[in-house]
């Protein structure tokens, strides 16, 4: 008797690692499950306002069996399968039900085992309606990418519903990545990887929630390999690991936020190890696999100075020197030699693309061409700036939109192109310098850099991570002349005077032919007067763009008579962006501000000012944001003056 029952757990725990190899084939066993519960929800027990709810979010990843051979060319077919559950609440809920899948053609890719259901509660009985093959829709949006679009059919408020389908993906470095949180709330988001023993991933953890878990189970992949010089074959094994959360709040768009990734529970994976059965050399001094990986900064540096036009255009002499050296004399200081070599770079070549930080072409073909990608044209700056005796580096960015960079770990695709950092005065004074962007004033980092770290490369051994963030004041500068006749009819001029991040971005609209854009973002900022004409000029001095318009505006009398004045109601609006009593993401200005506003109006004899709002001044605690209002008024004219200053973005 004990020898049969040992037997039988002995069978038992075979049976358990054959369910765990079962589990990741891209069936879930909760599809088709819906209950009279989940139809009869009406909302959400942690999001009392939302329209729709994730039930369930689900995935698996693992490794395809089809392809063994993809294991010896590093690019590995990999499977990633979801299902989700919805339950639609509201009308608006319903929106839900519509899906666009991306897919890449050029990598193959590939998105298939596309099914849904929905289920309604109607006359005590639940009614399932499928979605057919009919109902999807592929389109070619380019090249590359194609899109299959579907609706699920019959879904309605306080419908339930699922969707599941499959992806292929061919990787080298990485495997798919997971975000827990929705842009509706989460009852429960889970992923499953299959991990082999034979791939060492780290693990890029962004976890938000409180009730995160992690569960690990033996694995086996059910792919057999043939290790070099070594006969018979060995399956790879491992471990498949489950990541679950559960009751995540939505994220929810809100106005001055860095990125959405920042504020959002999600997981990556980077390849940083092969080891046995993979690499037969794996831990000898043969391992010859490894040395190719990038898992370490060290070694992120060891192979951009291995990229042979990466050094080669740093150091090489691509121009002329008798084509710069003119526009430099003695006199200049550092600074002014910087400027004159960064205009002479980004008038003399055009931007095609980001192109990554690695670069693709030399730089004769790129000086010849005079075109290049951000990262070409920003080298070909550090190297004449080198000639010239300046300190200039190349330094590794990644735009704000694209969420925090790991410091810790080279995750791949973080960084999406090089500029220039440069130090002069001995290092007293850096700048961070963009030659591809041809209207942003000298001296300013690119905007969509701000409040991210860059990567700097000082030396082909050595890095150190730099912060980017805004040095210069973007002065705002408004004046209003008025006049109010009997009518309580206001006329006038407005005059607009801006610098830096704001006047680059009008000289751009203006150079590129979008006056319209101008023109819509003016009415946004005037809502209630209408604008009679309009005219713009840029000044070189501190790149200043000054706007001058006459415009019109009526005032409305109450049942008294009584007109009310107020800056909004000619410069501005009362739409108040942070009204919102809780706040998911923290508030990001990019660069630092200051706006003053100046209304003088004057009034007619017949009018007299009854009263007048008092001053007030604002001050956070560390001084870094000030508000202050005052109002005047001296016999028939009123002054109004606003200032906001942000000396922390």
């Amino acid at each position: 008797m004990k020898i049969l029952s040992t037997l039988l757990i002995i069978i038992c725990l075979l049976s358990s690692y054959c369910s765990i190899a079962q589990q990741l084939n891209g069936h879930f066993d909760e599809w088709g499950k819906v209950t009279e519960d989940e139809l009869k929800l009406t909302e959400c027990s942690f999001d009392k306002n939302a329209d729709a709810i994730l039930l369930l979010d689900l995935g698996q990843v693992f490794y395809q069996k089809e392809d063994p051979n993809a294991f010896r060319t590093g690019n590995f077919l990999i499977t990633t399968s979801y299902y989700q559950r919805y339950k639609v609440l509201t009308e608006k809920g319903t929106d839900e039900a519509d899906f666009k899948i991306r897919y890449n053609t050029t990598h193959k890719e590939d998105i298939f085992n596309i099914k849904a259901y929905c289920f309604n509660m109607e006359n005590g009985q639940i009614i399932k309606t499928e979605l057919k093959p009919t109902d999807r829709h592929t389109t070619q949006l380019s090249a590359n990418v194609s899109e299959i679009a579907f609706s699920v059919p019959g879904v309605k408020k306080g419908s339930v519903f699922e969707v599941a389908y499959s992806r292929n993906q061919y990787l080298s470095s990485s495997l798919p990545s997971w975000q827990f949180t929705a842009s509706i709330p989460s009852v429960k988001s889970s992923v499953t990887i299959g991990f082999v023993d034979a791939l060492d991933y780290y693990i890029d953890k962004h976890i938000l929630t409180k009730n995160f878990e992690e569960k690990s189970t033996p694995y086996y992949s059910g792919i057999y390999i043939s290790p070099t010089n070594e006969s018979g074959r060995v399956e790879l094994s491992g471990k498949a690991v489950t990541y679950t959360t559960y009751n995540i709040p939505a994220y929810k768009e809100e106005e001055y936020v860095n990125s959405s990734l920042n504020y959002k529970t999600r997981i990556g994976f980077q390849l940083r190890a092969v080891g046995y059965p993979l690499n037969f050399y794996a831990n000898t001094y043969k391992d010859q696999v490894n040395a190719n990986i990038i898992n370490s900064y060290a070694k992120l540096n060891e192979h951009i100075y291995g990229n042979p036009y990466f050094v080669g255009n740093i150091e090489n002499e691509p121009i002329p020197k008798q084509l710069w050296q003119p526009l430099l004399n003695d006199k200049m200081n550092e600074e002014q030699k910087t400027e004159v070599i960064f205009d002479f770079i980004r008038s003399n070549l055009t931007e095609t693309s980001h192109g990554g930080f690695w670069p693709e072409s030399g730089n004769n073909k790129i000086w010849k061409n005079k075109t290049g990608s951000i990262t070409e044209i920003n080298i070909m700056l550090i190297n004449t700036l080198k000639r010239v005796g300046i300190n200039a580096y190349p330094m590794l960015v990644s735009e704000r939109s694209k969420g925090y960079i790991n410091m810790l770990y080279p995750m791949a695709g973080q960084f999406q192109d090089v500029v220039a950092l440069v130090e002069i005065d001995n290092g007293k004074k850096k700048f961070v310098l963009d030659a591809s962007d041809k209207y942003l004033a000298f001296g300013l980092a690119p905007p969509e850099l701000l409040n991210t770290y860059g990567l700097v490369f000082n030396s082909k051994t050595e890095t150190s991570w730099y912060a980017i963030y805004d040095q210069n004041i973007d002065n705002v500068n408004i004046l209003i002349n008025a006049v109010m006749d009997d009518n309580a009819k206001v006329t006038g001029q407005i005059s607009i005077a801006s610098n830096n991040y704001t006047g680059s971005m009008y000289k751009m609209l203006k150079a590129t032919g979008h006056e319209n854009v101008i023109s819509e973002r003016l009415k946004k900022e005037i809502p209630n007067v209408t604008i009679e004409s309009y005219s713009d000029t840029l000044s070189g001095e501190n790149n200043r763009f000054i706007q001058k318009l006459k415009f019109s505006a009526q005032l409305v009398a109450d049942n008294d008579g009584n007109v009310y004045v107020s800056l909004p109601s000619i410069y501005g609006n009362l739409t108040n962006p942070f009204a919102s009593a809780e706040r998911t993401s923290d508030v990001d200005f990019a660069n630092l501000q200051k706006e003053n506003i100046v209304l003088t109006l004057t009034i007619p004899d017949n009018y007299s000012i009854d009263s007048i709002t008092k001053s007030i001044k604002l001050i956070m605690p560390d001084s870094s944001i000030t508000f202050a209002y005052q109002a005047d008024n001296n016999e028939n004219k009123i002054t109004l003056v606003q200032k906001s200053q942000y000396y922390r973005s």
